[in-house]
């Protein structure tokens, strides 16, 4: 049974959902790849363990191997499964990558450190499945929006860190990840620190996190602290109109102070909201920064 405010949360993120929908039942998606649908990386038979494989007509079982981009979606952890960005990720593939996109559980039945732990077995998965798509394991990149952003920030640190294994308790996926693509990214979500709102939305989907192992990784700069170098380098997308532009920023002013290589695409453009890149992929805009991003990618191929 959910609470009250769950119940209010869940209508707000409706409401987002038939925005999106809306947006995206007027794009032309792309049709020169080849789609995998409905790939279980948990056998548990639920709906929300399933990922996609998009990989370019021109690569599928020609028996070579080719890079690969995993995309993990946003949607405020209440919303959303593989679904919403499949528009994006065929932009993606498009760029000369086999992309993986997965869903995983959504709040409020799941938790935060339920949907880290989803896509760490994801990840798990592709790392041993990728090579049946043409995916190179030598050339692996990661990318995720807002939520997914989090979420993705997080998962390149496990796959760095045996330490991060051990504070969220997952297993080692055996999967290096190249580089990181972030958009709007949600990065400093300590409730304590974040404010009040803040506190309460999380507290909606989450109980007694403090005392958790993983309770310092609510902000990015305990993942930092720990990766140290070994974090990949990492791209970073907001815009002057990105509801948490801040994160982005600070991000970015975090991996560089580290030595870690980042570049921030802040466009200055008001128009631009929040995950542009992913929700106008299609646009001039939002493809000058899959280019900017797919294009930092490529400087860290092997």
């Amino acid at each position: 049974m959910l609470t009250p405010s769950q119940l209010a949360l869940k209508g707000v993120w409706k409401a987002i959902e038939i925005g999106d929908n809306s947006n995206y039942s007027k794009k032309e998606y792309p049709t020169d790849s080849v789609e995998y649908k409905d790939i279980p990386y948990i056998a548990d038979g639920n709906d929300y363990h399933l990922l996609d494989v998009y990989v370019p007509e021109q690569w599928d079982k020609d028996g070579e191997k080719h890079p690969v981009i995993i995309d993990i979606h946003g949607g405020g952890w209440y919303y959303g499964t593989k679904e919403l960005n499949r528009f994006f990720c065929l932009h993606l593939a498009r760029k000369g990558f086999i992309v993986f996109n997965m869903s995983y559980r959504l709040a409020p039945q799941a938790t935060w450190i339920d949907q880290v732990r989803d896509c760490m077995a994801a990840l798990k998965f592709i790392s041993e499945h990728m090579e049946e798509y043409g995916g190179d394991a030598q050339n692996v990149f990661l990318t995720g929006d807002s939520a997914g952003g989090n979420l993705s920030s997080l998962c390149a640190g496990i796959c760095a860190s045996k330490v991060m294994q051990n504070a969220f308790e997952v297993e080692d996926p055996q999967l290096h990840i190249n580089a990181l693509g972030l958009t709007s990214p949600v990065t400093y979500l300590d409730p304590d620190v974040a404010g009040a709102i803040w506190k309460f939305y999380f507290n909606s989907f989450n109980k007694d996190y403090e005392k958790t192992n993983y309770h310092p990784y609510l902000n990015f700069d305990k993942t930092v602290e720990v990766c140290g170098k070994n974090y990949p380098p990492t791209y970073i997308v907001t815009s002057l109109a990105d509801i948490v532009r801040t994160n982005g920023v600070q991000t970015y002013e975090r991996l560089k102070k580290a030595g870690i290589p980042a570049e921030l695409n802040n466009s200055k453009n008001p128009k631009l909201m929040h995950v542009y890149m992913v929700t106008g992929a299609d646009l001039p805009e939002g493809q000058a920064a899959i280019d900017g991003m797919t294009g930092f990618f490529k400087k860290y191929l092997k």
